[in-house]
């Protein structure tokens, strides 16, 4: 007999509070890499608690980040993910972005020092379900090749390859 989500959330929640993300943070993350193997992205699913859990214990993402957000414009809310899992910016920007939106006619979200983000469109569609549009892009880069090598190149979320700077 499937286990039902609920379930399985609160299992994916335990794991990653075991293993040092604060409690706000393991619940976001549980339900965000849930709901992607509830929607057949299993890439982005439960095949990825064993590689976050690793990623915590080495340091590369901080489970007790606390996301912030800063409205240095009127309708964009900057939001520093703080080294952490990006899933509870995520939740920051949706809970965030209706009330800006009302206020200025429209908002836009950038998150910065932050973990993978996973399934974006999980979050536009919860946005969709408060009656608001929404679009969902990345800009991340990082870079291939072997380091030092005048070849090396960035190469962008979206697989565009483009050239480094200054060349």
């Amino acid at each position: 007999m499937p286990m039902p989500l609920s379930d399985v959330e609160t299992l994916v929640r335990e794991i990653f509070e075991e293993n040092g993300t604060g409690s706000i943070a393991a619940a976001s993350v549980s339900r965000a890499l849930v709901q992607a193997e509830a929607a057949g992205q299993y890439g982005h699913g439960l095949r990825r608690v064993v590689p976050y859990v690793g990623q915590l214990r080495s340091g590369k993402v901080d489970g007790r980040a606390i996301p912030s957000a800063s409205h240095r414009r009127p309708a964009v809310v900057e939001i520093d993910a703080a080294f952490g899992f990006a899933y509870p910016a995520i939740d920051l920007a949706v809970s965030t972005l209706p009330e800006v939106a009302r206020t200025q006619g429209i908002a836009i979200a950038t998150i910065g020092r932050s973990h993978h983000a996973g399934v974006a469109g999980l979050a536009v569609e919860r946005l969709a379900e408060r009656g608001f549009d929404g679009n969902h892009g990345r800009q991340r880069t990082c870079l291939y090749g072997t380091l030092g090598r005048p070849e090396a190149h960035l190469r962008n979320q979206s697989d565009r390859l483009c050239r480094t700077r200054g060349r």
